[in-house]
């Protein structure tokens, strides 16, 4: 049996029997096909089940990832009353096209402006007179009640692994470096890891957010995007891309709908090739699709969560925006576990849900703002540290970096969302049928094997 590099799974192509010992048995009953193609996520990995406290999380050669600290957690900042997924009499006023000058001026007196064609006006039904102005100002404007918007990862932990989810998708152990391509993560910000010290950040921030992430969600999304560590071997999908941060939730991954209007916006006048949106919407919002849209139109690609909720999104009473939206230019992904099933709360969809990736105890950063006591050890603060965490955020993480890669060579959010879905790898019998795909990201395959590009019928 060969045995994986430190990234380098794939070794001349030719996957290897994975060990008896690191299989986890599977009941004829459950749906799953008793091969070693799904029994592990990693046929090509030499496992081992004693790598750390996440049974099989690790492949030789990989350095194990050392992980301190407690679980952490922030309670949701409260603006409003949050029922049925709105805050307040809270309403986002948004156009098609930026405001013009004297609209803009008239909407600043008594509203906050957001970006170039997002505003928002706070208590609405205390201001009937301006509302009406408003509305006879200019017909194109669009009304919508402000949402709420979640982060889509869970609760982080304490770990002691390896990065199993480079092996699942296939990751080789030198890839060009994607210097040319520009992605956006619109999130909670991104933090000062060490994982960030050597990528290009441009970090941007939604009135009332930091630039610089107080949370972790961001900053495990952008690292999985494009990070990489000089000291322990932990790296990105795609170190060198050139990372847009938009910081437009909190610590606690809670947003409002008007803020990921804005920050879409932001995004595409940064002329951000890919957009990672790795958070879901309580409902749908006619300003963030009309942004979705005009996203499609400049030739920009979003790589969308597809959700948390155990929910089937392909149920037309589903409304997770922007993984419900039916759009050319949106991947939605699932996340899946180290056994290539579908995670237990991930959503699914064989119509609106493209492909897996991992989203299940993945070996992510931690980000310590300043400002958290835990992140201080001994009387000396650190930004170095790691955990384990879960959800789609983290699987749709996994596709931006690959759709980053991928876009270093072909420029076009077609050929790169064509790639992606037609280069799948297998996943566990039931879990195929979840998504359009029938299944999950593979680097490899997708970067040289040049006939494998045809869209899947499901995915049309």
């Amino acid at each position: 049996m060969s045995s994986c590099g430190p990234i380098d799974c794939t070794g001349d192509g030719t996957p290897v029997e994975p060990t008896t010992s690191s299989l986890r048995k599977r009941s004829a009953t459950d749906g799953s096909v008793p091969d070693a193609t799904i029994a592990l996520a990693v046929t090509d990995c030499d496992w081992r089940p004693d790598a750390g406290p996440n049974r099989g999380s690790g492949y030789t050669g990989a350095l194990p990832i050392e992980c301190e600290g407690t679980p952490r957690t922030h309670p949701p900042k409260k603006d409003g009353d949050s029922k049925n997924g709105l805050l307040g009499s809270n309403v986002v006023v948004c156009a098609p096209r930026p405001f013009a000058q004297d609209v803009k001026e008239i909407i600043a007196r008594r509203s906050t402006v957001l970006s170039g064609s997002v505003a928002v006006v706070h208590d609405a039904a205390k201001k009937s007179d301006f509302m009406a102005e408003l509305r006879s100002l200019d017909k194109s404007l669009i009304f919508e009640p402000m949402r709420v918007v979640r982060a889509a990862a869970q609760t982080p932990r304490k770990c002691g692994a390896y990065q199993w989810s480079l092996c699942n998708i296939r990751l080789p152990a030198t890839t060009k470096t994607p210097s040319n391509v520009k992605v956006a993560v619109l999130d909670t910000g991104v933090g000062l890891h060490e994982t960030m010290n050597t990528a290009t950040v441009t970090r941007k921030a939604i009135t009332g957010y930091h630039e610089v992430d107080e949370g972790n969600h961001g900053t495990a999304v952008a690292a999985i995007i494009g990070g990489q560590s000089s000291t322990n071997g932990w790296r990105g999908v795609a170190p060198g891309v050139q990372l847009l941060s938009v910081s437009m939730m909190n610590a606690a991954g809670v947003g409002k709908s008007s803020h990921a209007a804005a920050a879409l916006e932001v995004a595409i006048d940064w002329k951000a090739d890919i957009i990672n949106a790795s958070w879901t919407a309580d409902g749908d919002d006619r300003c963030v699709r009309m942004l979705v849209e005009r996203a499609g139109k400049e030739g920009r690609l979003i790589i969308v969560a597809a959700g948390n909720d155990s929910t089937n999104l392909d149920d037309p009473r589903s409304a997770f925006p922007p993984a419900t939206y039916d759009y050319d230019n949106i991947i939605v992904v699932a996340a899946i576990d180290d056994h290539n099933s579908k995670t237990r709360r991930s959503n699914y969809g064989a119509r609106r849900v493209d492909l897996f990736a991992p989203g299940y105890s993945a070996v992510v950063p931690e980000n310590c703002p300043e400002s958290d006591p835990l992140c201080t050890v001994a009387g000396t603060h650190t930004r170095d540290r790691y955990r384990l965490m879960g959800g789609s955020s983290l699987a749709a993480a996994h596709v931006t970096g690959l759709a980053a890669l991928l876009w270093a060579d072909l420029g076009n959010a077609g050929e790169v969302r064509n790639r992606i879905l037609g280069c799948t790898s297998g996943v566990e019998k039931r879990s195929a049928s979840q998504v359009c795909s029938s299944g999950r990201a593979d680097v490899a395959r997708a970067l040289s094997d040049k006939d494998c590009g045809d869209l899947p019928l499901r995915c049309q």
